[in-house]
């Protein structure tokens, strides 16, 4: 974008970048404390919220008018349905759910380990999904209060209550 049209950052920008930056700072701190070597996958945890900065900036920069942005949360949140239906189908034991996440995801942790199955859907762990589930149900509770998306109610509520119940089968 030219300079005249760029997306200015504002406050939130930077309290966001900063908790990226000293996120990785504390993750190579206690790596260094401990004489430990960070491995690949160790830097991307590492790493991990200067990633999510850097998406939210993505598409502040490239989500311009109010359209492109109801869109966009339409798509979030069909998506986030979705990973919150896995996630309970797999909590009730449905035949097939935990062989079409391992196949899905390649990831065998959705087979439990140690004897101990977690509702995860398709994410690694519970922790992880409720990390990514907590956030998208404040986001749907700001949307729902501000009434950003006025039409279909009852769908918004709808999709709300299974992030909910998402969220709580990771107990």
């Amino acid at each position: 974008a030219r300079r005249q049209a760029a997306v200015s950052w504002g406050i939130l920008d930077w309290l966001l970048l900063a908790y990226g930056v000293l996120w990785t700072f504390d993750g190579v701190l206690g790596a260094m404390s401990a004489h430990q070597h960070l491995s690949i996958s160790e830097w991307g945890t590492a790493a991990g919220q200067l990633q999510f900065f850097l998406l939210y900036r993505s598409l502040k920069v490239t989500l311009r008018t109010s359209n492109e942005r109801h869109i966009a949360l339409k798509v979030l949140f069909v998506a986030s349905g979705a990973v919150a239906l896995l996630a309970v189908l797999e909590e009730l034991k449905v035949p097939g759910v935990i062989n079409l996440i391992v196949s899905l995801t390649r990831s065998p942790a959705a087979g439990g380990t140690g004897g101990v199955i977690r509702a995860t859907g398709p994410f690694a762990n519970w922790a992880a999904l409720a990390g990514y589930m907590l956030p998208l149900i404040f986001v749907a509770v700001c949307l729902g209060l501000g009434d950003a998306l006025p039409r279909h109610k009852k769908t918004q509520v709808g999709l709300g209550l299974l992030l909910v119940l998402g969220l709580f089968v990771t107990a």
